[in-house]
Parts: C-alpha cells; sequence; structure tokens
C-alpha cells in the first residue's frame, strides 16, 4: 500500500501556500482582498476556469472510458459523462451565465427570489449552496480515510486519495467565519483516525505533514471569527471556493 506520492505532496505543500496567503491578505491587505475576490474579479473568474477545466477533463475521460479495451463500468463511464455537465452548469452558474458579459437582464420571475438580482440559480437559496461545498468536501474525506484504511491502492480500477489529498481538501471547510462548533467539525473524526493510523505505519513524513495542517487549521479558526472587524469583506467564501476548485483540478491531474 502507497500512503502518499510524490506529486501529492507537492500538492499539499502548494494548498498549505495558497491559504496561508489568502489569511495573510486577509488580515493584513484587506482592501487587496476584498479587491481579489469581488465579483467578476481574478478569483470568481479563476475558478470558473478551473470548472471548465474539470468538465473537459471528465468529458475527455468519458470518451476514453469508451474505448478503453480494459473493462469498465457502464455505470461508472456514464458517471464521468455526469460529472462534465454537473461541472459546466455550475461553471456556468458562477459567472451568471455570462450575465454581465453580454449584459443580460435578470427575469423579473427571477430577480423576485435571487437573493443577489442575478441571472443564476444558486442565489436562491444562497445558505444551502454555500453549504453544499463543505459538506461535500466532508464526504469526501470520511469516504477517502476509510479507503486508506483498506490499505487498497485502487477501488474500482481508480487510484485511491492519498492522505496528502485527504489533507488537503480537509482544510477546505475551515476556510470560513465561525464563532461555534459546526458541523463540518465532524472532519475532525477521520482525521484523528488518520493520525492514529500514521504513527501505526511508522511513517516519519505524514506525521509531520499533519503537525502542519492542524496548526494551519488553528490558524484559521483563530483568525476568521474576528472577521466583524472587517465590515467591508463580504466574500471570504469565494477564496475557499477557489481553493476546492483548485485541488479538484489537481486531483484530475494527479489521477
Amino acid at each position: 500500500m502507497i500512503l502518499f506520492y510524490k506529486s501529492s505532496s507537492i500538492f499539499f505543500l502548494s494548498v498549505v501556500f495558497i491559504t496561508i496567503s489568502f489569511i495573510l491578505l486577509f488580515l493584513f491587505h484587506v482592501e487587496l482582498y476584498d479587491q481579489l475576490t469581488s465579483e467578476d474579479n481574478i478569483i470568481e473568474n479563476l475558478s470558473a476556469v478551473l470548472l471548465l477545466f474539470c468538465s473537459c477533463f471528465f468529458l475527455i475521460s468519458f470518451f476514453h472510458a469508451r474505448k478503453s479495451p480494459l473493462k469498465i463500468h457502464h455505470w461508472l463511464t456514464y458517471g464521468l459523462l455526469m460529472l462534465s455537465i454537473v461541472f459546466f452548469l455550475i461553471a456556468g452558474e458562477e459567472i451568471s451565465w455570462g450575465q454581465r458579459i453580454f449584459d443580460l437582464a435578470t427575469p423579473d420571475y427571477l430577480s423576485s427570489v435571487n437573493e443577489q438580482d442575478e441571472l443564476n440559480f444558486h442565489n436562491i437559496n444562497k445558505r444551502f449552496f454555500d453549504r453544499l461545498l463543505d459538506r461535500a468536501t466532508i464526504i469526501f474525506v470520511f469516504i477517502s480515510s476509510f479507503l486508506l484504511y483498506r490499505k487498497k491502492e485502487k477501488t474500482l480500477g481508480i487510484q485511491n486519495p492519498d492522505i496528502f489529498v485527504i489533507c488537503s481538501f480537509a482544510i477546505t471547510p475551515f476556510y470560513t467565519q465561525n464563532t461555534q462548533l459546526d458541523f463540518y467539525h465532524f472532519i475532525y473524526v477521520p482525521l484523528v483516525g488518520l493520525f492514529v493510523f500514521c504513527f501505526k505505519e511508522q511513517t516519519k513524513v505524514i506525521p509531520l505533514s499533519f503537525s502542519i495542517y492542524l496548526l494551519l487549521v488553528n490558524y484559521n479558526n483563530n483568525s476568521y471569527p474576528y472577521k466583524h472587524l472587517f465590515p467591508g469583506i463580504k466574500n471570504a467564501k469565494k477564496g475557499g471556493e477557489f481553493l476546492f476548485l483548485f485541488k479538484l483540478c489537481c486531483l484530475c491531474k494527479l489521477e
């Protein structure tokens, strides 16, 4: 069993670097942070590009799976196509289907229920869709941790995420403002198990990476409850969304 790969360790360090950079910008360069994460700015546009990349990746994977001489389950093959469609739809939602690019008006029926008066559906229930990313991350971390415990390199012919990939995704839900215990703190459950698992495997590099990860989480938790000191900042979730999509693209490349 392989606990980690060199490429994924570099991926983990990249995520740590980007996350710390966002935090430092938030704390010490508030105006720049607000500018980067505002509507139609670099973070939102990059997020849309990353979503399109994921969509194209799964579409190409679908065609490769259909032509592959290997026996691949039909549900898995068409699952790739469904993922491609889903990521394309999310990319369109991210840029409000080009509303500001093409100067499109929001229909009256949508404007009356859309919190930001935009040509999209995810702002109809913003709280639900904002937490959807956190819930997806928790499910991914729990399932990936279970697969790692099984000590198998692949499941259904797909390479299982290693510990660096799991830790990288586990960072995402903590990139938010909260002053009390929230549902996504359940993510600690598989992480504590992985921590013990790593010591049992007598791996020195992984506990070190875990130490960096736990310090990072504590830094996030200690920093973001002070968001009320920066009332002008309204787009803290944009950074978390970008980090999540960056990890997805890197995971596609690693696979």
